[in-house]
């Protein structure tokens, strides 16, 4: 089949506009995320547990047995800093006062999620990851 001069300048034209639109399209996505906090929201309380109070303090207890908690527990785990949050999910049950029967439970945003940063680094902030 041969394009005569008009199809030639419509294939090119549309070629071009094809091309500015995917890098446009590229060009915005990967700005959109630049600015955007990691992670997006840190839940209160550990994957399948519920946030509670329990005698005027704060605290998460587990639904389900998840790690080596059982749902019978409370924990005071709620306000906590990151790092004690993230020794304690990851299996240290002394990084948090009250909580030395359980540890190593998932947590999205806590052990899930850092890649190559590591919330115990004394420069780590996570409204700017």
């Amino acid at each position: 089949m041969i394009l005569g001069n008009i199809q030639k300048i419509i294939v090119a034209i549309f070629s071009l506009l094809l091309i500015v639109i995917l890098v446009t399209s590229i060009w915005a996505f990967s700005e959109s995320h630049k600015n955007s906090n990691w992670p997006p929201t840190v839940q209160t309380c550990p994957d399948f547990w519920k946030e509670t109070t329990k005698n005027g303090v704060d605290g998460c207890y587990p639904v389900k047995d998840v790690g080596n908690c059982k749902s019978s527990g409370f924990f005071p785990i709620v306000n906590v800093d990151y790092c004690s949050k993230y020794k304690w999910s990851t299996g240290d049950t002394t990084a948090i006062a009250g909580t030395s029967s359980c540890g190593n439970v998932p947590w999205d945003g806590i052990n899930y999620g850092y890649g190559q940063y590591d919330p115990c680094n004394e420069n780590y902030n996570p409204q700017t990851i």
